[in-house]
């Protein structure tokens, strides 16, 4: 079997004046049987007495070459392979786990102390008072006032105004450390070191079994360059 050649009609008859030679665009459509080794073109068909060249375009999905030995359009089928990833994929890091905690603390003699070390406090509230609600934070050894509590971040010491009789109150923070309160604070959590390889693994593509029927293929480009 062989495949049809339909030069291009624009320019005219397909035909480019390349210096001393001509380069000719055309498509070629493939038959019902593929033979082995493909398909060969001869210079007749092309208006040529030679062809020093033929550059072939690959298309749906099969790879077009040139075999200058036998002048044949030889169609292959590429492989696509595989990739496989063998080791930990997870990289040495660390996290920053941080916890906001609400802990209820006893208040004797004016002062609780937090379970954890605070990082930060977002409120204090007095459960248990002659003016029950949230109290203002005062640094730690500032002399306090009505509706105030001095906060020693150091210790998670709190000391509340006296008259306020606060008995109990609910603290809403972000501990520092992991704490009797159940802070869980900043822990670092750190994977194990990584390693690993990437190996791939080349499909066998190869030429288009003989008896294949092409019929379908219709548009491969080609660059014909003769005399």
């Amino acid at each position: 079997m062989a495949a049809t050649v339909t030069l291009l009609s624009n320019p005219a008859s397909g035909r480019v004046s390349i210096g001393s030679r001509t380069a000719i665009l055309a498509t070629i459509a493939g038959d019902a049987s593929y033979p082995t080794g493909g398909y060969v073109l001869t210079p007749g068909q092309f208006g040529l007495t030679t062809i020093n060249q033929i550059y072939a375009f690959s298309t749906g999905g099969y790879l077009a070459e040139y075999v200058p030995s036998t002048g044949a359009i030889k169609l292959s089928i590429p492989g696509a392979g595989s990739a496989v990833f063998t080791g930990s994929a997870l990289a040495t890091h660390a996290h920053a786990n941080m916890s906001i905690e609400k802990e209820l603390v006893t208040v004797t003699t004016n002062v609780g102390t937090l379970a954890a070390i605070p990082a930060s406090i977002t409120m204090i509230y007095a459960n248990t008072a002659t003016s029950v609600g949230p109290k203002t934070i005062i640094p730690d050894g500032v002399a306090t006032a009505a509706g105030q509590v001095a906060v020693n971040f150091a210790t998670g010491a709190m000391t509340f105004f006296a008259t306020d009789a606060v008995t109990q109150a609910t603290v809403t923070y972000e501990p520092e450390v992991a704490g009797a309160g159940g802070g869980k604070g900043n822990q670092a959590i750190t994977a194990g070191t990584p390693a690993g390889s990437i190996a791939f693994t080349p499909a066998s593509g190869g030429e288009v079994a003989n008896g294949t029927n092409l019929s379908t293929l219709t548009g491969i480009a080609i660059l014909v360059i003769g005399d």
